[in-house]
């Protein structure tokens, strides 16, 4: 009834004014009042503010009191996750009248992209509202004081009460820790806060750098990942506690809102590597092997979504990443610890220690534990432990795979032991098979020397029909496929030749027989004595013999020649040859007389006669004939032209001869001889040498 009346009653609007009045009196009055007193440099406000939604982000500090009713008090630490919202903190300071010291007011959370703080100052008589804007999204240099976190000074005067509002909003989560510091407390929170990250980060990139150059040297690319995965959450430290935003990029308001949605997906991203290479997930745990690959694929797919995509469905995506490769990386170290992978021992400790340091970290966040030296800095103890177990863990893993190996090469060099014993007496009996067929050939082989050395003309022979000569002959193998020949005729006629059969060794004494007895045959027994024709004769004797029909896979093989006919009652003599010309030295100068460019065999083409050359010898004419295997032998070390052996050459070879013509013949064979010795040192001879000197 009395209600009705009041309806009823024209002073009804009066009446609400004055409820309305009333409960907000209630409200204050239920608000607690934060103390300063000189007793105590530092408060927590976490649960002593109360807070103000505003959904759409436009109220003002002069409208939001006319929501008196829907302020709320905070119990803890402010945290409202992700949101569009803005939010309005207001609390209440009485500052006592012998507290000398100023005091500052820290928002501990620097990824907050708006923070407005509004206060009245005593000392402006208007009493409007003053507002010191900052945030993420702003410069550096812009904050009122130049710190990681958010700091704002509060004007107090002494034996009164004032009352600070905050407006906050930010895209990242919306957490809201808030401490009174007095100036002297909070100097001492930097100097110990300065220390503590100091050596936090000196470790990480101390360990960073370490282990980089140890990958550098063992290249296991489980250094890399793990290099790149504490580099990366380093980073993330320091963009999560305000420092990169200090230090790395205080002008980039975007990359600072981004920045740590991407490093958090690095951040996975290499630790999945990490944990597939470390913890060899291929052989102990393959069905989790694929899901690493899986979170490796989406951590890239989720750093071009920070990109591009909107910010709260980037970091959502982001946070659902890291906890899932959290939880599978920790997973796998438990499953591959109790499958018997001693590496993982380090590694599971290593995360453990890391999820309790951050657990202590949110319990404090939350009001659930005090905030004392360790739960402060839980987070950096926690991962600066775990970088370090995680180091311990790699070398403990290289350790147990190098003693593995060692153990594995123990066991194959013990059945390589076995194998080589058996290996052993199988090679030492064929062995001696091979030697007793060795001996076998190489008997045959000196037998067929003797019989070439039988059939070729006695040194003694032709000494006594060319008296000033010598035959310089050094066969590569046992047997050459060089051979000298030389005969006198009736009519005082005295033949002599160097020829030089395809090939040496066996196959090249085969046809050095050949050819002696075609000469033989042409010579002496069809009595034809010009030398181009005894080599058109040699040609055709060739082809027939060794049936030359120029098909694919016949034989094509002949013989290079220099042979000589010398009229000794005219001195005249007649010249023929097969590629291997004619030196002839007379008083100090060498004339060369070129041999036809022809083989005695089967030739391609047109087949031309060989050419004969008739030359008037004086006295004292020097006459040399040879095969190639002079000028072609290579040389020694000092010899060398880029790195390639270099010939004797045919230049140098003339020169020699040149240089001998004082000397007598025998003494310019022993000279050639040792001429060639010395420039081939230990090098292998590489094809049979033979030189005919004659002099007239």
């Amino acid at each position: 009834m009395t209600c009705q009346r009041l309806l009823k009653n024209s002073d009804m609007f009066k009446y609400c004014f004055c409820c309305a009045i009333w409960l907000q009196i209630l409200s204050l009055q239920a608000q607690t009042v934060v103390n300063i007193d000189s007793q105590t440099g530092r408060f927590d406000l976490n649960g002593k503010v109360k807070y103000l939604e505003d959904p759409n982000g436009k109220l003002t500090i002069d409208e939001i009191n006319l929501f008196s009713t829907e302020w709320q008090k905070a119990e803890k630490t402010l945290n409202f996750g992700y949101t569009t919202s803005a939010y309005w903190i207001k609390f209440k300071v009485s500052f006592a009248s012998h507290v000398n010291e100023r005091w500052l007011l820290e928002v501990g959370y620097p990824v907050l992209d708006d923070v407005q703080f509004y206060y009245k100052h005593p000392t402006i008589e208007n009493n409007r509202w003053q507002v010191v804007k900052t945030g993420e999204l702003l410069p550096f240099r812009q904050r009122e004081t130049l710190y990681r976190n958010f700091l704002f000074h509060l004007p107090l005067q002494a034996d009164s009460e004032q009352t600070f509002y905050l407006r906050v909003s930010a895209e990242s989560s919306l957490q809201i820790p808030l401490t009174l510091w007095s100036q002297k407390t909070f100097s001492e929170k930097i100097n110990t806060e300065n220390y503590v990250l100091g050596i936090y980060y000196g470790i990480i990139l101390a360990l960073a750098l370490y282990n980089f150059f140890l990958f550098i040297s063992v290249r296991d690319k489980s250094y890399l990942f793990y290099v790149l995965f504490i580099a990366t959450l380093g980073i993330l430290q320091m963009t999560l506690n305000g420092l990169a935003k200090e230090h790395l990029w205080p002008n980039s308001s975007w990359w600072s809102n981004h920045g740590v949605l991407i490093f958090v997906s690095f951040v996975s991203l290499w630790l999945s590597l990490f944990v597939k290479s470390f913890l060899q997930t291929r052989i102990n745990t393959p069905k989790l092997h694929l899901f690493f690959h899986l979170t490796t694929g989406t951590s890239f797919i989720v750093i071009i979504m920070s990109l591009l995509a909107p910010y709260t469905i980037s970091a959502k995506s982001s946070i659902l990443l890291i906890a899932i490769t959290l939880v599978a990386a920790i997973l796998t170290g438990i499953i591959s610890l109790i499958k018997g992978y001693r590496p993982a021992r380090y590694y599971v400790i290593a995360w453990a220690v890391l999820v309790t340091g951050g657990l202590t970290y949110a319990l404090k966040q939350y009001g659930i534990l005090p905030r004392l030296f360790i739960t402060e800095y839980g987070m950096q103890f926690g991962s600066t432990i775990e970088v370090i177990l995680l180091s311990l863990a790699l070398a403990d893993r290289i350790n147990i795979l190098k003693k593995e190996k060692e153990e594995a090469q123990d066991k194959a060099m013990d059945k390589l032991e076995e194998k080589v014993k058996e290996r052993t007496a199988e090679v030492v009996k064929q062995k001696e098979i091979i030697e007793v067929k060795n001996k076998d050939i190489t008997d045959s082989i000196r037998y067929a020397k003797e019989i070439q050395e039988t059939i070729l003309p006695k040194v003694e022979k032709i000494a006594e029909i060319l008296p000033e000569s010598f035959i310089l002959f050094k066969p590569k193998d046992i047997v050459s496929g060089d051979f000298y020949w030389a005969a006198q005729t009736k009519n005082n006629k005295v033949i002599w030749v160097a020829a030089d059969c395809t090939g040496h060794g066996v196959p090249g004494a085969f046809m050095s027989i050949m050819c002696y007895t075609l000469l033989n045959e042409v010579v002496k027994d069809k009595d034809i004595t010009e030398p181009a024709q005894i080599l058109d004769e040699l040609k055709m004797h060739i082809i027939n013999e060794l049936n030359q029909s120029g098909e694919m896979g016949a034989i094509s093989d002949g013989m290079d020649i220099s042979l000589c006919v010398l009229h000794k009652d005219t001195n005249k003599l007649e010249f023929a040859g097969a590629y291997n010309p004619l030196y002839l030295i007379r008083k100090g100068e060498l004339i060369e007389i070129k041999a036809d460019r022809q083989t005695v065999g089967y030739q391609y083409g047109k087949v031309q006669p060989f050419t004969n050359h008739e030359i008037q010898l004086q006295k004292g004419d020097t006459l040399y004939t040879f095969s190639d295997g002079y000028a072609d032998q290579f040389g020694g070390d000092d010899n060398q032209i880029a790195g390639k052996w270099k010939k004797f050459s045919k230049t140098r070879f003339k020169e020699l001869v040149l240089s001998l013509q004082q000397k007598s013949m025998m003494e310019q064979k022993k000279i050639l001889d040792k001429t060639i010795e010395n420039y081939k040192e230990n090098l292998e001879q590489l094809d049979d040498i033979l030189v005919i000197g004659v002099r007239i």
